[in-house]
């Protein structure tokens, strides 16, 4: 049940500044959570890989076809940080990521998945969890063939699993444990990239209006 509860736990990127102890400290804050009730844990991992889908979907469509569900997951958990010439750098999601690359805003990322991949450290861990959860599994399903008993501890240890391959699965393509973004450089300043976003927002209210 630990292994299962720790080993899915994909964090998103720490803020700046962010100690290793505060780190530590939130993922065993999550990892309590996914002990009361894995499903919380499934739940928040649900919906982020249909985020990543609708990114991949917006970058191909505006031509950036070497854009992948793992840059997305990157993006969406703070893996890519604009650095403007005025302004001090802050985290964006994929969405956002979209906006400032297709209005030349800022460059397009150039890191690969490979590089995004090289700071996926949880790898091992996951094969440990995967192997043991295999074992429990089998020995379960030995035992229900036999009709030898079943104890409720090992009943919920199955839920346990179950969840967490559901969320193992929706965070396939998810790194975990990244611990510094890719800085996105761009030579305009804040105060630009802002007026320009609200003349396209006014611009859109005046089109539906007319």
């Amino acid at each position: 049940m630990f292994l299962c509860s720790w080993s899915t736990l994909c964090l998103n990127i720490p803020a700046p500044g962010e100690t290793r102890i505060e780190i530590f400290r939130r993922k065993i804050y999550l990892t309590a959570l996914a002990f009361l009730g894995p499903e919380f844990i499934f739940q928040i991992g649900l919906g982020q890989p249909i985020s990543a889908r609708n990114s991949v979907k917006e970058l191909h469509s505006s031509g950036y076809e070497q854009w992948t569900m793992m840059h997305a997951f990157d993006a969406d958990m703070g893996g890519f940080v604009p650095h403007t010439k005025d302004w001090t750098a802050f985290p964006i999601d994929a969405k956002q990521l979209h906006y400032l690359v297709t209005h030349t805003y800022v460059d397009f990322p150039t890191i690969g998945k490979q590089e995004i991949q090289d700071k996926n450290k949880v790898d091992l861990l996951r094969i440990l969890t995967l192997l043991q959860t295999l074992w429990f599994v089998i020995n379960m399903a030995g035992r229900a063939a036999q009709h030898l008993d079943i104890t409720c501890g090992e009943l919920t240890t199955a839920a346990f699993t179950v969840c967490s391959i559901g969320t193992t699965v929706c965070w396939i393509h998810k790194p975990a444990d990244v611990s510094t973004p890719e800085l996105v450089r761009s030579d305009m300043a804040i105060a630009e990239i802002l007026v320009g976003g609200w003349r396209e927002c006014f611009s859109t209210i005046e089109s539906y209006s007319t």
